[in-house]
């Protein structure tokens, strides 16, 4: 795509791929990927308030996610860049939800590589049929 906005949209297409190269910089390509999103017009004022609530919380990265429509913001807190060794505190979680919540936003709280968010190598094979006429490989 020629242009600003299809140069933009190919900075996307690159953020994903270095995610699958390197999920270690998984906080780091999450703010890229939100300030390209604000660039192209797509944020909202309540999605940049997520945005300015988890950062005075230290959040390591918040970012606008969704396909539109709905106002949906990942944050991510701990340490993404770490392997995962440092705990959240719990009284900082709290408080940053309460926060949120006091703003009228829902909360859903998930860990990475859990039910909430996960990173397929390859096809899961939950997704395989059994039944030859549809399976595909």
């Amino acid at each position: 795509q020629p242009g600003p906005v299809g140069r933009l949209l190919d900075v996307v297409d690159d953020v994903v791929l270095a995610f699958v190269a390197d999920p270690r910089r998984l906080a780091d390509l999450a703010s890229l990927n939100h300030a390209v999103l604000r660039f192209l017009g797509v944020s909202h004022r309540r999605l940049e308030a997520v945005k300015g609530i988890a950062e005075k919380h230290h959040a390591v990265a918040a970012k606008l996610t969704g396909a539109g429509g709905g106002g949906c913001a990942l944050v991510l807190l701990g340490d993404a860049r770490s392997d995962g060794d440092d705990p959240l505190d719990p009284a900082d979680v709290r408080r940053l939800v309460a926060d949120l919540e006091a703003n009228a936003m829902d909360c859903y709280l998930t860990d990475l590589g859990g039910p909430g968010v996960v990173c397929y190598d390859a096809r899961p094979s939950i997704f395989a049929t059994t039944d030859s006429a549809d399976h595909h490989t």
